[in-house]
């Protein structure tokens, strides 16, 4: 649990000291989850981030907000 939330908080203040957002917060997530590729508990959280994070951003792309 503390990896999990750890990594949350570097995925967090990356994306907070570069002012990402966007397709750069999905870029983020999914480079952190490429880094984390052979942890087998934090990896699958970060995918499940990205898949989600994917969806939202398409459905407002599909809308045109």
């Amino acid at each position: 649990m503390m990896g999990s939330m750890q990594v949350l908080s570097i995925v967090i203040q990356k994306a907070s000291a570069n002012n990402l957002a966007g397709s750069a917060v999905l870029n983020l997530l999914q480079t952190q989850a490429k880094a984390m590729a052979g942890d087998n508990s934090i990896r699958p959280l970060l995918e499940k981030m990205a898949q989600c994070a994917s969806n939202a951003y398409r459905g407002i792309l599909e809308r045109g907000d």
